[in-house]
């Protein structure tokens, strides 16, 4: 299992940087990639979990992390995004075994994200 959160770079906002990782060896703090307008944007920007729950999947959504994540021996992935208002801030980002996120544990991710995520004033 691999767990990682990152933060839209606020600045100019075309980076995400990892903010954390349990694996910071593989997947080290303040690492940092384009914030690319590909497929995983558009699922984000419609604020809805990424999820992939194959290898296969792996491979479009995150090639260039694909092999590298099932190297950890994960095959299934859920990217939650953060937004403050219209604002993306990040995501919370797990991944697994392949198959790992059903449909019930996308749900309860998804629910505790929203509670966890929520803007109060």
């Amino acid at each position: 299992m691999l767990l990682t959160v990152t933060r839209v770079e606020p600045e100019h906002r075309t980076t995400v940087i990892r903010v954390w990782s349990s694996h910071p060896a593989v997947y080290p703090l303040h690492a940092s990639k384009p914030l690319d307008n590909d497929d995983w944007m558009a699922i984000v920007t419609q604020r809805r979990p990424v999820v992939c729950n194959q290898p296969a999947e792996l491979d479009a959504l995150f090639p260039a992390d694909a092999e590298c994540l099932q190297s950890l021996g994960c095959g299934a992935g859920i990217n939650l995004p953060v937004f403050d208002g219209d604002v993306l801030l990040g995501s919370v980002n797990a991944f697994h075994q392949a198959g790992w996120f059903t449909p019930e544990r996308v749900a309860r991710a998804e629910a505790l994200a929203a509670e966890f995520f929520r803007n109060t004033p």
